[in-house]
């Protein structure tokens, strides 16, 4: 049963307005304070962590149980992991963020739908789900997912087909990240995505162990909608110095502060033209 601290009027309070302001970490900041305040330092500490890394942070062993089902944060939200398909979740707006690792039915996505409806989810992983792109399509056709600022889709078979599907659902919601890791994307997934409306809103975006190419890499660089993107990650595409060269003399991207080019075959020239950005302020890990 978690802390009776979560039923506090005050605390509801601060949630809904973290969740309305979504995109602004401060709120987030502030309830974690809170929290703090009412005798729960592990897990303030642990959303503050979990904000400045945007990485999932179990629970420490020492607040588990009392916190159960809570057992993980990510971007400074409370959430549950779950292993083994959709179970009961409680449907209370403290669960903002959901992580599924493993199979997941179709049928399950109604779950999701309703879980996401009563909470407000607002960060979604499904990791090694088998979504493949009609679940991808499904997952886009979910009115009630329509908060969800994170979805992470690590591992699930999506092609490029599924990119487009996704993005021509009128009921997709309006994503700031969007993880895409080992999945069977090319090139024209970037295309499709950066000149897509869902570009004016994406902050990270993450291609990490895909086949994107020196075509998708130029994709990313000349678009006009990537204006609040400010993190990148094309680790493993086989961009090459074609790849590199787009990013050096790009005029879009102004926001961008990281990008990740590990692992692309990269030669001394595609080396050395990364340094304009590195003198432009942007961290490149190459």
């Amino acid at each position: 049963m978690p802390p009776a601290c979560l039923q506090s009027p005050v605390g509801l309070a601060l949630l809904a307005e973290a969740k309305r302001l979504s995109t602004s970490p401060d709120i987030r900041l502030i309830l974690a304070d809170w929290l703090e305040e009412q005798g729960e330092s592990e897990v303030a500490a642990l959303m503050r962590l979990s904000l400045s890394s945007r990485a999932w942070m179990p629970f420490p062993q020492s607040v588990q149980t009392r916190w159960t089902p809570f057992n993980i944060c990510r971007s400074g939200w409370l959430g549950i992991q779950i292993t083994r398909g959709v179970v009961y979740l409680p449907h209370t707006p403290w669960l903002s963020a959901l992580r599924i690792c493993g199979k997941l039915e179709l049928p399950q996505l109604e779950q999701i739908a309703e879980i996401g409806e009563a909470t407000q989810l607002l960060f979604l992983a499904c990791e090694t789900s088998g979504l493949a792109d009609d679940g991808l399509q499904r997952l886009g056709q979910l009115e009630s997912l329509s908060y969800l600022d994170g979805l992470d889709i690590t591992d699930n078979g999506i092609t490029d087909r599924g990119i487009e599907r996704w993005l021509a659902s009128p009921t997709r919601p309006r994503l700031t990240e969007w993880v895409l890791c080992r999945n069977l994307l090319t090139g024209a997934a970037a295309r499709l995505i950066a000149h897509s409306p869902l570009a004016d809103h994406l902050i990270r975006l993450d291609f990490k162990d895909n086949a994107l190419g020196a075509s998708g890499a130029v994709a990313l660089t000349r678009s006009p909608r990537l204006q609040r993107l400010e993190w990148l990650r094309l680790s493993n595409n086989a961009i090459g110095d074609v790849g590199a060269i787009a990013f050096s003399v790009s005029s879009y991207l102004p926001r961008l502060r990281e990008l990740y080019l590990r692992d692309n075959g990269l030669r001394q020239i595609g080396m050395s033209v990364l340094e304009r950005l590195r003198n432009r302020g942007v961290r490149v890990d190459s």
